[in-house]
């Protein structure tokens, strides 16, 4: 499902979480600009709440998102079904991974220096974290918190450059996986992207009317 009326969408910029409910204007959470970024998204369709992270690294700070679906919900997290959204398809990211770990080890057997030595392990390490690292983290969070033995996976059906995904509180029965971003790189960018690089270490925090009207 693709709302086209943006009057009930609330944009979810990257490092913001939003929760909307079926009984409020705004009942549709909206993200894009899905680069390697991974989107946290879930329904509880009886009682019309849902709810949509965009993530790039990190969870820090979605422990607020948890205290405001409990208040939506009356505490009901086991109704929630809940996915994430990955852009870029599964070959890909191993590809990348593939890579990365065949340059590390060839850099770590040809040279002897004990510090090549740990700038390979960072390498893989790092390679690792990027293709798969946000996501293994989101499912562990959502076992945790939703005690949900699977949580599903959403790949675009094609590789896209950027992708969009959204939720519907009002209506959806069904968590659709993302889509090729209906906007233009600079306007997606300048709607979903984060307001600054440096926010890349701060908590996340609760998407709003003022912050996405800001871009």
């Amino acid at each position: 499902m693709n709302s086209n009326d943006d009057q009930r969408v609330l944009m979810v910029r990257q490092r913001r979480y939003a929760v909307v409910k079926a009984v409020c204007e705004k009942s549709v959470a909206r993200t894009g600009f899905l680069g390697p970024c991974v989107a946290f998204y879930g329904l509880n369709e009886e009682k019309g709440v849902a709810f949509m992270a965009h993530i790039d690294g990190h969870v820090w700070g979605l422990g607020k998102l948890i205290t405001e679906l409990k208040l939506a919900t009356g505490g009901d997290l086991d109704g929630f079904e809940v996915a994430l959204a990955l852009n870029y398809k599964y070959c890909p990211r191993v590809l990348v991974l593939a890579v990365g770990c065949i340059w590390a080890s060839w850099l770590a057997v040809a040279y002897a220096e004990w510090y090549l030595h740990i700038l390979a392990f960072l390498v893989v390490a790092m390679t690792v974290y990027a293709c798969f690292g946000s996501a293994l983290i989101i499912h562990l969070f959502s076992l945790y918190w939703f005690k949900r033995s699977t949580i599903k996976w959403r790949v675009t059906d094609k590789l896209y450059k950027r992708a969009e995904v959204e939720v519907d509180s009002a209506s959806q029965t069904v968590l659709r996986g993302p889509q090729k971003d209906r906007l233009p790189p600079k306007i997606s960018k300048g709607k979903y992207g984060a307001l600054a690089w440096w926010t890349w270490g701060k908590k996340m925090e609760s998407a709003s009317e003022e912050s996405n009207a800001s871009g």
